[in-house]
């Protein structure tokens, strides 16, 4: 009888620029796709009042679990680590520009239902919630309908 095979050994990985290097691709942006509409003030402006109309905080937080974590484009009063439970990052948003081609799509990752996502809270300033929410929907959001919704969440 030979003994046990030894359980697989995990092996820890850094990213660093090196890799990433690697495997970064720079598409040329070769705009909106033809015939998809895009977002305009208004629509912008009706987002954000949707959203304001579904929930109306006293101040405004920002779960971050991607880019919004490295630049997040706007003022921060705190942050603290946070869990956003029911969601978790799935490769699940195709891209047809910056990250892909019309020819070869990209995929990025975004919070799909189920599980758990670790990330930041952030606890933005008292204030104008309308113009802070419209700011966050004009980085997030461009063509309609929108790949990604804003929403509310605990």
């Amino acid at each position: 009888m030979s003994p046990p095979a030894a359980p697989a050994r995990r092996v820890a990985m850094d990213l660093t620029e090196d890799l990433v290097a690697r495997v970064e691709r720079i598409e040329p942006d070769p705009g909106p796709m033809p015939g998809v509409p895009q977002f305009n003030d208004a629509d912008y402006r009706t987002a954000m009042a949707d959203l304001v109309a579904q929930y109306r905080p006293e101040r405004l937080h920002v779960f971050a679990y991607g880019s919004l974590i490295w630049k997040p484009e706007f003022e921060i009063e705190s942050q603290i680590r946070a869990i956003a439970h029911g969601w978790h990052r799935a490769f699940c948003l195709k891209l047809t520009r910056w990250r892909g081609t019309r020819e070869q799509p990209g995929l990025m990752m975004a919070l799909d239902r189920g599980g758990c996502c670790n990330g930041v809270l952030y606890r933005l300033p008292a204030g104008d919630l309308a113009a802070q929410i419209e700011r966050l929907l004009r980085r997030e959001m461009s063509s309609k309908p929108p790949a990604n919704m804003a929403r509310w969440f605990d």
